[in-house]
């Protein structure tokens, strides 16, 4: 193997972060669904209660626990599921509910007890609310679709396209929303189940891991400016 290929090339824990990502259980989801994902960072010293705080949502009286692979915890409320998903310095709560009316016309997360997630030590540094429509592929991308995403957005310019083999489209414009959250727009043309929730999945992921990546950006901006006043004074 050459250019870069050979495998003394790649990180020695390569294999096993790609396994990481292929082993996390995807959402099977049916029919069409609003959902509310959270990414809750909490620091060292706040681990014990962030964790304590989690497992006294699964021993509440309505809910009913499920657990599920990989140390996710799968809740149920009604019609509502609350999946939550630790990780070494976060964790995550994604909730899925039947979407009733247009996109964004409500949140999954009304449907969750008021309050439920308040007593959770820790930061939201990733927030995402993710509708869907019903769109025949004919009817992807023409005029009169575009101008009714645009409307769900504010009139805001949207970027977005098809993905898995045109089986739908996502539109966004990143910015945040009254929530404090980034709205995605998916129009189904003819998802399985399957792939639906594997889609939702990788749009959370995306959005989690990049706002993740950008959590030392400022700190970094802080760093530097230091080195550079040293750097200053030295050459003076």
């Amino acid at each position: 193997m050459t250019n870069g290929a050979s495998p003394e090339r790649f990180h020695p824990r390569y294999r096993e972060l790609h396994a990481e990502l292929l082993t996390r259980p995807y959402p099977v989801v049916s029919g069409q669904v609003v959902v509310s994902h959270r990414a809750v960072h909490y620091e060292p010293g706040e681990a014990a209660a962030h964790r304590a705080a989690v497992e006294v949502l699964s021993g509440r009286e309505e809910v009913v626990a499920t657990p599920v692979e990989q140390g996710i915890l799968m809740l149920r409320f009604g019609a509502v599921e609350l999946r939550i998903e630790p990780h070494e310095e976060f964790t995550t709560f994604t909730v899925f509910a039947p979407q009733v009316g247009p996109p964004f016309s409500g949140s999954a997360m009304d449907g969750l007890p008021e309050g439920l997630l308040d007593g959770v030590p820790g930061r939201i540094f990733a927030a995402v609310e993710i509708a869907s429509e019903l769109v025949a592929n004919g009817e992807s991308g023409t005029a009169n679709t575009m101008e009714r995403v645009s409307e769900y957005f504010g009139q805001e310019r949207v970027v977005g396209g098809w993905v898995i083999d045109r089986m739908a489209s996502v539109w966004s414009h990143f910015h945040l929303d009254e929530r404090g959250a980034t709205r995605f727009l998916i129009q189904i043309h003819r998802l399985t189940s399957g792939r639906y929730g594997r889609l939702l999945q990788r749009l959370l992921e995306i959005e989690t891991y990049r706002m993740a990546a950008m959590l030392n950006l400022p700190l970094a901006r802080d760093v530097l400016a230091g080195i550079r006043e040293l750097e200053d004074r030295r050459v003076r």
